[in-house]
C-alpha cells in the first residue's frame, strides 16, 4: 500500500468529516486549516491553533468563530488517534470531499 492509499477506516473518517462540515462550514475556512496542517505536518499544532484561533483577536465575525469551533470539534472526533502523515491525508481528502458535497 502506498502512503497515498487510504484504508477503509481512513476513507470513512474523511467522508464523515467532510459531510459534517459541508452542512454549515465555509470551505475556505476549512481549507486554511488543511493548508496549515499540510505545511506543518503536525496534528498537535493544528489542535492548538483550533483551540486558540476562534477566541483570538484575528477573528472579526461570529460566523467565522462558529466555523472554526465546528471545525475544531469535528477535527477531534474524526482525526483522533491517526498517525501524523495519515491525519494529513485524511484531512486533505476530507477537504476535497467537502467541496464535492457543497457543490
Amino acid at each position: 500500500m502506498s502512503r497515498k492509499d487510504l484504508t477503509r477506516d481512513e476513507w470513512r473518517r474523511a467522508d464523515a468529516l467532510a459531510r459534517e462540515l459541508a452542512r454549515d462550514v465555509d470551505r475556505n475556512e476549512f481549507g486554511k486549516i488543511v493548508t496549515y496542517m499540510r505545511r506543518e505536518r503536525n496534528p498537535q499544532k493544528v489542535r492548538v491553533l483550533l483551540g486558540r484561533l476562534p477566541h483570538s483577536s484575528f477573528i472579526r465575525s461570529n460566523q467565522t468563530q462558529g466555523y472554526l469551533e465546528r471545525i475544531g470539534d469535528a477535527w477531534e472526533r474524526h482525526l483522533q488517534g491517526l498517525p501524523r502523515e495519515r491525519a494529513v491525508l485524511v484531512a486533505s481528502w476530507a477537504f476535497r470531499l467537502m467541496t464535492y458535497y457543497q457543490a
